[in-house]
């Protein structure tokens, strides 16, 4: 059995928040802005390397914002209060655990830093292109983990990625305010399990 927990609002948050990404889609044309949006959390790119990509032109002091403003939401990114403790509960009940996440390049590096340990299954759409709530990054958590996706507990805030999303596709889902709430509690995530798998 495992445990996936979507990362930004569920595991981990980032403390100084700065909106590098509204700033570098403003400053871009319509088409551009729409085509950078579709693409931005599907492809590893450094952040200057998009407006070339897009055939357009960023003022050099924008692009410069853009990126001071990620390093400095990169740096900030921490565990989420209450999680580095349940991440342990977990792991001493010989779950494995999964992290699934939306995100840009830039924020990939400081995310795993900032975990506890090396997750057994890592599914970041920027690595994988495809985004939640697309059914291939659900099926590349199962894959990764090597269980079927009715072993997996998904972790998340938002309703559409991380409940309804892995629903679809095959998995356990709860809202991280239930998941607090049952750790804190210490009752079962997946209580049905509880007679076949002596490990939870």
């Amino acid at each position: 059995m495992a445990v996936c927990f979507d990362a930004f609002g569920a595991l981990v948050e980032i403390a100084d928040r700065r909106d590098p990404y509204r700033t570098l889609l403003r400053a871009l044309p319509p088409m551009a802005r729409r085509e950078c949006a579709r693409r931005l959390m599907r492809e590893d790119r450094a952040t200057p390397d998009w407006p070339v990509l897009l055939g357009c032109e960023i003022p050099a002091d924008v692009l410069a914002r853009v990126e001071a403003a990620i390093r400095d939401e990169a740096n900030s990114i921490r565990m989420r209060p209450g999680f580095r403790a349940a991440w342990a509960a977990l792991r001493a009940k010989n779950l494995k655990l999964a992290v699934c996440s939306n995100l840009a390049a830039p924020y990939g590096p400081p995310l795993r830093a900032a975990l506890p340990d090396a997750p057994d299954a890592v599914a970041l759409s920027y690595e994988l292109g495809t985004i939640k709530p697309e059914l291939a990054l659900y099926a590349a958590v199962a894959r990764m983990l090597a269980l079927p996706p009715d072993r997996i507990v998904f972790v998340g805030d938002s309703r559409a990625a991380d409940i309804d999303g892995p629903r679809r596709a095959g998995m356990q889902a709860m809202h991280v305010t239930d998941f607090e709430r049952a750790m804190s509690a210490g009752e079962e995530l997946l209580p049905e399990y509880r007679s076949r798998d002596t490990s939870w």
